[in-house]
């Protein structure tokens, strides 16, 4: 990985050829100089190069200028109307707090330094959508008006004690529910499996649904 200390300003990552030109985040200690992930042909064109071939490890970098890093917002989720199968519509997205602040702006006090903020996996059941979502934890949302989605529960836990016990933060990753069963599985990556209870409307705080491990 790149050294601040040997006098780098910015970093440019990109896929080797068989991954191409799909865009992932990029892994790897972090280090304080700001970078950017590109795909496989756009590596090539700033690096110089016509193929992988006429790459050479370890060679002196060069320099690049006029490279910018524009935030496009987490994945939050999109929901669509098939009344016409023919001719989707998008009715409406939703996201979280968190999903919808950049990182470091003004408002993102609440949420993790370095946390993911995207809907990941979902199952809808009778207008309700359970949906996986990293570290704001598993969400309940009332879909059954496409065109206005509403949260109605939410399983997320903060802190020291949960940290502890959970192996590292919140990091929920995959959902999946039994139809006609109360019950929810949401898989956490670092603390493993959850096998959560969603309560009707009504029996928690404010009104809303619950759940609760």
């Amino acid at each position: 990985m790149v050294s601040h200390a040997a006098g780098y300003e910015g970093m440019v990552v990109f896929n080797d050829e068989a991954r191409g030109d799909a865009l992932v985040t990029m892994g790897g200690d972090p280090v304080p100089i700001p970078g950017l992930f590109v795909g496989h042909s756009d590596g090539l064109t700033l690096a110089g190069a016509a193929n992988a071939g006429e790459l050479v490890i370890g060679a002196p970098a060069g320099t690049v200028e006029g490279v910018q890093s524009l935030w496009n917002g987490w994945s939050g989720l999109r929901i669509w109307d098939y009344t016409d199968p023919a001719n989707a519509v998008l009715a409406s997205t939703f996201d979280t707090a968190c999903s919808a602040l950049e990182p470091g702006t003004e408002g993102t006090e609440d949420c993790l330094e370095g946390g993911t903020y995207s809907s990941h996996n979902l199952v809808v059941e009778d207008g309700i959508a359970y949906v996986s979502w990293y570290a704001d934890g598993l969400l309940m949302i009332d879909v059954s008006d496409p065109y206005n989605p509403v949260e109605v529960g939410r399983y997320h836990e903060r802190g020291d004690a949960f940290e502890a016990q959970n192996a590292g933060a919140q990091n929920i990753w995959g959902v999946y529910k039994i139809p006609n069963q109360p019950w929810v599985y949401a898989s956490d990556r670092n603390g493993g499996l959850y096998v959560l209870k969603a309560y009707g409307q009504g029996s928690a705080k404010n009104g809303k649904a619950a759940l609760d491990g």
